[in-house]
C-alpha cells in the first residue's frame, strides 16, 4: 500500500531490482536426466554408417549479421564435428545459407508476394560476415566446411523425385504444414521481376505431378518442371520436410544442428510423423531475452524491439558486426560451448543473453562455471 498522500501510478513505476545468484545448481530436464558425459559417443553409435563420413548440417536465414543465436548454432556445429572427429569419424560441416528466403513483401490483389533476400541485396551485405565466421571456426577445429545456397542444394540428385511426391500428397501435408491457408507454400520467382507468390495461393499443378505453373500479379504465368528442382523455393516447414526426406535417402551421417525453439511441436508434428528414418538433431539452447522470449533477428532488424540492450551496451550481442568492432573476444564463447558438448547437462537448457554478457565480461566466469550440485543421472 502507498503512503498517504503518494500516488499509487508512483509505486507502480518503481519495480524491485534482482540479484542473480550466479552460484547455481543446474536443473535437470530432459537429455540432461540422461547425460553426464559422452554425449557425442551416444550420438556416434545412433548414425546408420559408422565407417563412412558425417556431415554436420546448419541451416540459417542470412537477414542480418549473425547475431548471438547464430554464433551458439554455429560454434555447436563445429564443435560437434570437431569430437566426431576425436572419435575417429571423417566430419565436414555444412551450412546452408537460405538466400532466397523472403525480403521484401508487397500485396497485389489481396496476394501476399515477396522477393528473396538475394533479390534485396540484404544476402549480399551479409554473405561476408558468415564466410568469415565458417573461416574462423573451421581454423580453430581444424574442421572443414561446405557453404551452399538454395539453388544448389534443391538442385541435388534424388530432389524432382521428392518434390512430385510433395505435390502429389500436397492435400494431405497441407493439413499439417499449412493449415492457415491450406495450402502448401511452393514457390518460383518470377524470370521477369522477381516477385513470389508467398503461400502459392495461385499455383496451378500438372495432374501427373510433374509441373506447377505460377501467377505473377504483372507478367501472367510461368511453368517450371519438376526435373528443374533448383527453380523451386518453400517456407521453413515444407523445406524442413524436403530436407528430411531428402536424406533419409543419404549414404552417409547426417546430423542436424537446430535451436531448441524448433523442438518439440515443430519436429515431432512438421517433420517427424511423415519420416520413417528421421535424421540425427542436435539442438542448442535457448538464448532469450529478460522476459524469457528467444532473442529474435526479426524483432532485431524491427529496430526498436532491444533497446534496452542497446542502451545497456548489450548491443554487440545481437550483431555480429559491432561485436567485431567492439574486439570482443569470440573465444570466451567457443569455450562455453564446448563445456556445453563435453559437460552436457549444461546443453540441454536455456541461457540468457545476461547470462552470456557476464560470460564476455569476464569478471564473473569462475562463479558462473561452479555449481552447488553435481547432476545425478536418471
Amino acid at each position: 500500500m502507498p503512503h498517504h498522500g503518494q500516488a499509487e501510478s508512483e509505486t507502480d513505476t518503481h519495480l524491485p531490482t534482482v540479484e542473480p545468484n550466479l552460484l547455481r545448481p543446474h536443473g535437470l530436464g530432459a537429455g540432461a536426466y540422461i547425460f553426464q558425459s559422452n554425449y557425442l559417443q551416444y550420438l556416434k553409435d545412433l548414425l546408420p554408417y559408422p565407417d563412412r563420413r558425417v556431415e554436420v548440417n546448419i541451416m540459417i536465414q542470412p537477414n542480418s549479421s549473425p547475431h548471438i543465436g547464430t554464433l551458439c548454432n554455429l560454434g555447436v556445429a563445429f564443435v560437434v564435428a570437431r569430437r566426431m572427429a576425436d572419435l575417429g569419424m571423417e566430419a565436414v560441416v555444412t551450412c546452408d545459407l537460405c538466400d532466397r528466403a523472403g525480403g521484401e513483401q508487397v500485396a497485389v490483389g489481396g496476394i501476399v508476394y515477396q522477393r528473396t533476400l538475394r533479390d534485396t541485396g540484404s544476402f549480399q551485405r551479409n554473405l561476408p560476415d558468415y564466410q568469415e565466421l565458417l573461416q574462423l571456426l573451421s581454423r580453430r577445429y581444424n574442421v572443414p566446411f561446405k557453404l551452399r545456397f538454395e539453388a544448389e542444394l534443391l538442385g541435388s540428385d534424388g530432389m524432382s523425385e521428392i518434390l512430385q511426391n510433395i505435390i502429389e500428397n500436397r492435400a494431405t501435408l497441407a493439413k499439417f504444414l499449412a493449415p492457415g491457408t491450406g495450402t502448401l507454400a511452393i514457390r518460383a520467382a518470377c524470370p521477369q521481376c522477381g516477385l513470389v507468390d508467398r503461400y502459392g495461393l495461385k499455383n496451378s499443378y500438372a495432374p501427373d505431378a510433374s509441373s506447377v505453373s505460377f501467377l505473377c500479379p504483372h507478367h501472367g504465368q510461368f511453368t517450371h518442371s519438376t526435373k528443374d528442382s533448383h527453380h523451386f523455393m518453400f517456407n521453413c516447414q515444407l523445406l524442413n520436410l524436403i530436407i528430411g526426406y531428402f536424406y533419409e535417402k543419404s549414404l552417409h551421417n547426417y546430423i542436424e544442428i537446430i535451436g531448441s525453439d524448433y523442438a518439440g511441436f515443430w519436429q515431432e508434428q512438421l517433420l517427424c510423423r511423415f519420416l520413417s528414418k528421421p535424421m540425427v538433431i542436435v539442438y542448442t539452447p535457448l538464448i532469450s531475452d529478460w522476459a524469457g522470449a528467444k532473442v529474435s533477428k526479426s524483432l532485431y532488424l524491427r529496430g526498436t524491439a532491444y533497446e534496452y540492450l542497446k542502451k545497456a551496451g548489450m548491443d554487440y550481442l545481437l550483431n555480429y558486426r559491432t561485436l567485431r568492432t567492439e574486439r570482443r573476444d569470440l573465444g570466451i564463447l567457443w569455450h562455453e560451448i564446448e563445456r556445453w558438448i563435453d559437460e552436457p547437462y549444461r546443453l540441454f537448457r536455456g541461457y540468457s543473453i545476461e547470462y552470456i554478457h557476464l560470460l564476455f565480461q569476464g569478471t564473473c566466469q569462475g562463479l558462473l562455471h561452479q555449481q552447488t550440485e553435481r547432476p545425478t543421472m536418471e
